[in-house]
């Protein structure tokens, strides 16, 4: 499933200035501008990672763009499940990042982020689950509106 950058924002709580200046700063956001740009659930998911990265530990966002192509390609290629139970560790050093098990020892170069991706993985599905009863409401709504104003025309006419 796709969705609007509207719905990105809104799942992730990037402000509308923060996805702006991120623009400027990851080639792939640039590309996705317009009203036809579409994201999938991989691209909340590493979205949601950037911004805890950048606001939970005060890493700016241009010194994570090098390795946020690895990120998008982790969580655009594994499902939310398998995600669930790895760990994604980024090596700001080397500007890459792997997944892991959870329970597997690490080696570390120097300084390496780990971050449990189910937390995520939970916080997104439970705020995609709401977009999508929301969205079917509002065509609920929309069904319900044009049936009523075709039964007021056909009883003017």
């Amino acid at each position: 499933m796709q969705y609007t950058q509207g719905q990105l924002r809104n799942a992730t709580s990037i402000s509308v200035e923060t996805f702006r200046h991120w623009k400027t700063v990851l080639p792939y956001l640039a590309k996705k501008s317009g009203h036809a740009a579409s994201f999938s659930e991989g691209d909340f998911l590493a979205l949601l990672i950037l911004k805890k990265l950048s606001t939970d530990c005060s890493i700016k966002i241009s010194n994570l763009a090098e390795v946020f192509d690895e990120v998008l390609y982790i969580c655009n290629t594994e499902s939310w499940s398998a995600l669930e139970k790895l760990a994604l560790c980024v090596d700001l050093k080397s500007n890459s990042c792997r997944t892991a098990p959870l329970v597997e020892k690490f080696t570390i170069s120097d300084v390496m982020i780990i971050i449990s991706l189910a937390t995520s993985v939970h916080e997104l599905r439970d705020k995609l689950t709401l977009l999508q009863i929301e969205d079917s409401h509002k065509q609920s709504i929309a069904t319900s509106y044009s049936h009523d104003a075709t039964s007021v025309l056909k009883g003017h006419a």
